[in-house]
């Protein structure tokens, strides 16, 4: 497989590690800023790139609301694309990328990287859930602290204005996926109730951010289950002060713990 970069930031620079690892090979990169770049195959022009005849798959890791101009020149030349999640920068940009992938699915595949659903400890847990014939879930509560550099708080990914809805937008995605993933089985769908969402902090930018909200997880039996989510996903100092992702589901058999990169338990309610 051949494949392109578009915006070389950390992510990008960690596709090119992941491609290089799974003997692909890199026809070129190209970053808003090419000074910055420290690659051999640095395209400044992206159409260039895009349309080479030699790019298979092109990879989009710029900021999340250059997604959509992005992606209609890959789909205009018929390329396959790894889209870095989220797919937009609100819901109604994504709304207008996935029409636009509907009208080209017979000429290009597009796979938004949601990749939390496939640790360890979550096909755990979901195995888990499934095998409790869960009847209710009344809360689910997530927690992420990141470290961040001095020198990154001022980074384009930790900026509201810039990234749509700031730290609900970019890690908000993989908390539903998650829930939708460890759910699967129920053909879940989610349905937020009207007026319930609320923020508890300034969500977005680099300050401290947590917010409550209040969904219905309609199963495919139609059964509702009204679930509260609490989520909390401040930004660390320092490494030690990072907490890696960790969800707690509360059902009627019981609590299950999950901490994604370390362990799962489940406590029964006897």
């Amino acid at each position: 497989m051949r494949a392109a970069i578009i915006g070389f930031g950390n992510m990008g620079q960690m596709y090119a590690d992941l491609i290089s690892s799974q003997g692909w090979e890199l026809i070129g990169v190209h970053d808003i800023d090419s000074t910055k770049v420290k690659s051999d195959n640095v395209f400044r022009d992206r159409l260039d790139l895009i349309s080479h005849p030699q790019v298979d798959v092109v990879i989009i890791s710029t900021p999340h609301r250059q997604h959509l101009p992005v992606l209609k020149e890959c789909l205009k030349y018929g390329k396959h694309v790894i889209l870095e999640k989220p797919m937009g920068g609100s819901a109604a940009e994504a709304e207008k990328i996935y029409k636009k992938i509907q009208k080209h699915k017979n000429r290009s595949i597009v796979v938004v990287n949601i990749t939390h659903c496939f640790y360890d400890n979550i096909q755990i847990a979901k195995e888990k859930l499934n095998n409790s014939l869960v009847d209710s879930i009344t809360a689910i509560y997530d927690t992420v602290v990141f470290p961040i550099k001095e020198e990154e708080r001022d980074g384009w990914l930790f900026k509201k204005e810039i990234v749509g809805h700031g730290v609900m937008l970019t890690n908000g995605c993989h908390l539903l996926a998650r829930i939708l993933h460890l759910f699967s089985d129920y053909r879940p769908k989610l349905e937020v109730t009207a007026g319930v969402f609320a923020n508890t902090n300034r969500l977005g930018n680099i300050e401290d951010s947590s917010a409550h909200m209040r969904l219905d997880l309609v199963l495919s039996n139609q059964r509702r289950l009204p679930v509260s989510i609490f989520v909390n996903w401040p930004m660390a100092k320092s490494m030690d002060e990072a907490i890696k992702e960790s969800m707690e589901i509360h059902t009627s058999q019981g609590i299950l713990h999950v901490q994604a990169w370390e362990k799962f338990s489940f406590t029964q309610i006897l």
